[in-house]
């Protein structure tokens, strides 16, 4: 199960394609993609359409470095420069601190 950041899960183009077909559901709002690996194409769908920013994360592991290199090369592949300052990478943990003190809210997807 180590390597399940490799793969371009069934689940990230069905929420890709769910963003393409609601993009109410991402346009404005500042949105948090869970597990990302590399492929980041839910965050990448969400940015395009016009998300006020999007945190994209995977968990920390032995790979966290090149899980982070990958995300970073489809994000520089896929989105302009004012797409690309609207989006983030963290590891995992980074996460509970903003749903510690409330970040969350009708703001966000």
């Amino acid at each position: 199960m180590e390597d399940v950041w490799k793969e371009l899960w069934s689940s990230s183009k069905v929420l890709g394609n769910y963003f393409l077909s609601f993009p109410d559901t991402v346009i404005g709002k500042h949105c948090l993609e869970l597990g990302s690996g590399c492929s980041c194409l839910p965050s990448i769908a969400a940015t395009k359409l016009g998300a006020a920013s999007m945190i994209i994360t995977d968990k920390i592991s032995k790979d966290t470095e090149e899980i982070q290199k990958q995300q970073y090369e489809n994000l520089n592949n896929n989105l302009t420069q004012e797409e690309k300052d609207r989006t983030k990478v963290m590891v995992r943990l980074a996460i509970v601190f903003c749903l510690e003190f409330g970040f969350f809210n009708s703001d966000y997807c």
